[in-house]
């Protein structure tokens, strides 16, 4: 396996025991067969078999952990797209509040906390699962989202929600800045 290969692997699966098991499987059938594993075929076969995990992961997640996990990615696109026009305040008052799901979501693998002397941040442990929840902020709906008002007023001001739902709106209005899961692949792996 080179370098490039193991490292776009850990950042695309690293965490997630179920992506690193379908990770390792491609890997293994690939060397079995006697084939060095190229990153393109890689990538299209790992993206058939991610689809699956990354909704039952989602599915098996409650609307509160689930609501989280957007705003841990709405945190993380707002330094990686250009012209972020939105602001979701002070998170860490909500991380804190809500400290016993984040930490289920972590020994769950799907975020790692990340804490320094000024701050305490969340990350997705898996690019792929990042993606995944991005591409579900970028389909709900106005409706969803105040369906789930209740659930974000438990842990947030009303002033904080209304940041978020402009967030929400400013990521359906600007969907073609996210990248799809395969472009994100290649940007990892750095195949055309």
């Amino acid at each position: 396996m080179t370098p490039e290969l193991r490292d776009g692997i850990r950042q695309i699966a690293d965490g997630n025991p179920a992506l690193l098991q379908h990770a390792g499987y491609l890997l293994f059938s690939a060397l079995r067969a006697e084939k060095i594993p190229d990153a393109s075929s890689f990538i299209k076969e790992f993206c058939e078999g991610t689809m699956p995990i990354l909704n039952a992961t989602w599915s098996s997640l409650t609307a509160l952990e689930q609501m989280l996990l957007f705003l841990v990615a709405l945190e993380g696109l707002s330094g990686r797209l250009e012209r972020k026009f939105y602001d979701l305040g002070n998170l860490e008052t909500v991380y804190s509040q809500r400290e016993l799901e984040l930490g289920s979501l972590v020994g769950r693998g799907i975020l790692q906390l990340v804490t320094t002397p000024t701050e305490t941040r969340y990350y997705f442990t898996s690019s792929a699962m990042e993606w995944w929840v991005t591409t579900q902020l970028q389909t709900t709906t106005d409706e969803y989202l105040q369906a789930r008002q209740k659930i974000f007023l438990n842990f947030m001001s009303r002033q904080q929600f209304e940041k978020v739902k402009a967030a929400f709106a400013w990521v359906w209005h600007h969907k073609d800045q996210i990248p799809s899961l395969v472009n994100l692949f290649v940007k990892v792996f750095g195949t055309p």
